[in-house]
């Protein structure tokens, strides 16, 4: 088993660093535990774990906003095997990071999978997409780790460490996601 993540000081600058790789998730945890800023690092053609970015910008009570989000989440995966991380309190803001254990999927089908499929069902337009939409290779930040300036860590509130390791994904059935054809406008002959 190897993990490949690269560490973030200033981002998004940093997240084309040189990967470090990782054969102990003992160790990479307890890196995360300490450093703060180690982000998985993935490319658009790896299989990895189905992960969705909620996002849920708030007016106020914040408590009860979190607490309804998060039962919201719960009810909507509740056929599924799911971890979650949430990062504390900014700019009112509340952020989950979920991981659907039992479904993996090729990075670059993940947008479109979400947008076609899950984003629809959803009754708030939380979903933050914008993570998989890169050429480039790209990165998830990993619980306990925070965004660079900024004291958010992720942390995990259900599952474990190594469930938001999203590329050990042996156990997880693949989506085989059939990307829609564009179909040829129809033109009309000119006179």
């Amino acid at each position: 088993m190897y993990i490949t993540v690269v560490k973030c000081i200033k981002y998004p600058e940093d997240i084309h660093n040189d990967p470090i790789v990782y054969d102990s998730l003992e160790k990479l945890e307890n890196d995360c535990k300490i450093y703060k800023n180690i982000n998985l690092w993935f490319i658009s053609d790896e299989i990895h774990k189905l992960f969705l970015d909620i996002d849920y910008y708030y007016v106020d009570d914040y408590e009860n906003k979190k607490m309804y989000i998060y039962s919201y989440i719960l009810n909507f995966f509740k056929n599924n095997d799911i971890s979650i991380a949430e990062s504390n309190e900014k700019n009112n803001k509340i952020s989950y990071h979920i991981i659907i254990n039992n479904y993996k999927i090729k990075i670059s089908d993940m947008p479109l999978y979400i947008e076609n499929y899950i984003k629809p069902k959803f009754i708030y337009d939380i979903i933050d997409t914008t993570i998989y939409i890169r050429d480039t290779p790209s990165g998830m930040r990993l619980p306990y780790c925070s965004k660079p300036g900024e004291y958010r860590p992720l942390n995990i509130i259900k599952g474990k460490f190594e469930d938001f390791i999203t590329s050990l994904c042996d156990k997880s059935t693949l989506i085989e996601y059939k990307r829609p054809t564009k179909k040829m406008p129809l033109f009309k002959k000119k006179n």
